[in-house]
């Protein structure tokens, strides 16, 4: 999934770079993996299943540096 991210990430950068100062690639992805995984408020879940908090995270994480590639290419 990682690349297809980086992969939209670089049409946006070609589309809106000259209209865009700065940009964020994935919005807060701490609240989104302790709201998911550690407190059940938001899907998939199960809540208190930190294992597969860290396998999301680093998930996340190459997301995040596909997608901030994408957009400096």
């Amino acid at each position: 999934m990682a690349p297809l991210f980086g992969e939209w990430c670089k049409r946006m950068g070609k589309e809106f770079g000259a209209e865009v100062d700065d940009w964020i690639t994935i919005n807060e992805p701490l609240v989104l993996m302790v709201g998911t995984y550690l407190g059940g408020a938001h899907p998939p879940g199960p809540p208190l299943d930190v294992e597969r908090m860290f396998k999301a995270a680093k998930k996340l994480i190459k997301a995040h540096v596909a997608g901030y590639r994408g957009l400096h290419e």
